[in-house]
């Protein structure tokens, strides 16, 4: 949840699909700006760059995922009723997408 908050503040930076050199250097530091302010509130130890990167990724993937086979299930029931199995709602990180993390056990599995 942490990083999904520290996240909030880079989103238009380190999700804009721009590949131009400008770009590039904006979303590394952005990387190093979102990694030192994480390490600086978390107390759960340090952690690198890279590793906060692929978390984001993995939960994006996840929320993805899990939103699909939601939907996939609503369409199921031919108009009947639905009960998602969403439990865990994550803060909006992405204006063009619902961050929805899907667990059976009621908890977030990273």
């Amino acid at each position: 949840m942490l990083l999904i908050e520290v996240a909030k503040e880079f989103v238009a930076i380190i999700d804009n699909k721009k590949t131009d050199g400008t770009t590039v250097e904006a979303k590394k530091q952005a990387w190093m700006a979102l990694t030192n302010k994480y390490n600086a509130l978390s107390e759960t130890g340090i952690r690198t760059e890279k590793q906060l990167h692929a978390l984001y990724d993995n939960l994006k993937k996840k929320a993805r995922k899990n939103l699909s086979n939601d939907k996939s299930e609503m369409y199921k029931t031919g108009g009947g009723t639905f009960c998602p199995k969403t439990t865990n709602h994550l803060p909006s990180i992405l204006p063009n997408h619902c961050l929805i993390i899907l667990t059976r056990q009621h908890h977030i599995i990273t």
